[in-house]
């Protein structure tokens, strides 16, 4: 649990098209209101009046976008002239807002931008808000990179317990093994320990097959193959431990980056906040040293927030298993990037902890 952020550099498709106006009576000042988007749509809107649902301590209004059937990587951006003060997205998969798949506060200088990949079917939701309490005039655009394909591990296809999938391989690019193209879809469990099998052994298959399963998409760690198990088709069984992603890339964590780090309320009393899993094993190696402390290949995720200038700070990780470390920093802003951090010095908050901290801010 360390102190502070992520922004992502995506390059997508721009589009002339009209702009809209939202929050003319402020239906979408709910999730339930939410203002359907599609790509290449642009929204003026107003968060001065609207309430606060969640997230910062900020009034809110809502979007939701639901893809075509296709891969699509999508980006909403608040990027724009026209948003006048320190906006913050959020990105969620249902109305309980309790799945965020993505956040961001300071994309483009206080204004904000995501970006993420939609399965095609899904409906995500979009929270427009401001840090902290901030409020004011905004213009939201949507933009979609279409046509990707499952030829790549990037844009595996995602499958579930129970589908059949007909597909076709002849048209594909070679990704590496053998000689021969390739398609890739994606795994993730449900939570729970499991046996899975992939087979190709139902008789649609028509040509000498191979599978390959891979825990990460530089496709170094291969779990298992197979390939003659039902005379020249496959069939692969593996253990799933319920959260990690087989066969394509597993998604980091919405707080990889210090650039992205949840923001923790203090009402005064203290920071109460509990992430039920501190999902690092998904979480890109971290680049650069603090001023007292090198983070350099460290798997983290980033928390952040204002104390008093008294504080007694404690933080722990109950789950993954394995090797953890909690670290409290002190920054010189709420957007200080990694070089700027400064390890608190304090007995319980070394540079590598164990699965708990204690650090104290005061005199």
């Amino acid at each position: 649990m360390k102190n502070n952020y992520h922004s992502t550099l995506l390059i997508f498709a721009l589009s002339l098209t009209t702009i809209a106006f939202a929050n003319n009576i402020g239906g979408n000042d709910t999730c339930t209101g939410a203002i359907d988007l599609s790509c290449g749509d642009v929204y003026m809107g107003d968060t001065a009046d609207n309430t606060d649902t969640g997230g910062s301590a900020a009034p809110d209004e809502f979007y939701k976008y639901t893809g075509d059937g296709s891969l699509e990587e999508i980006t909403i951006s608040l990027c724009s002239d026209i948003t006048d003060y320190d906006s913050y997205l959020r990105v969620f998969t249902d109305c309980s807002l309790t799945s965020e798949v993505i956040a961001n506060d300071d994309s483009c200088g206080l204004q904000s931008e995501v970006s993420f990949l939609s399965d095609g079917t899904a409906t995500y939701y979009i929270m427009v808000e401001g840090y902290q309490a901030n409020s004011g005039m905004y213009q939201l655009e949507i933009n979609c990179v279409t046509g990707l394909t499952n030829d790549s591990c990037t844009f595996a296809t995602p499958i579930f317990c129970g589908d059949a999938i007909i597909g076709e391989t002849t048209m594909d690019t070679d990704s590496g093994f053998n000689e021969s193209p390739d398609e890739f879809f994606i795994f993730t469990g449900d939570g729970f320990e499991q046996e899975v099998t992939v087979t190709m052994c139902d008789g649609g298959t028509t040509y000498d097959s191979w599978l390959r399963v891979f825990s990460t998409c530089d496709l170094n760690n291969q779990i298992t193959n197979n390939d003659d198990t039902c005379e020249l088709a496959s069939q692969v069984t593996f253990e799933s431990d319920g959260v990690s992603s087989y066969s394509g890339p597993p998604m980091p964590p919405p707080n990889d980056l210090i650039e992205n780090a949840i923001e923790l309320e203090n009402d005064g009393s203290g920071f109460y906040y509990t992430d039920e899993n501190v999902m690092t094993q998904d979480a890109t190696a971290e680049e650069g040293s603090t001023m007292s402390c090198s983070l350099d290949g460290i798997n983290g995720v980033w928390y952040k927030g204002l104390t008093q200038s008294s504080y007694e700070l404690y933080g722990a990780i109950n789950s993954p298993e394995g090797i953890r470390a909690v670290i409290f920093f002190t920054a010189p802003s709420l957007n200080a990037t990694i070089d700027e951090l400064t390890r608190i010095d304090y007995d319980s908050n070394p540079c590598f902890t164990g699965d708990a901290a204690v650090a104290y801010i005061g005199s």
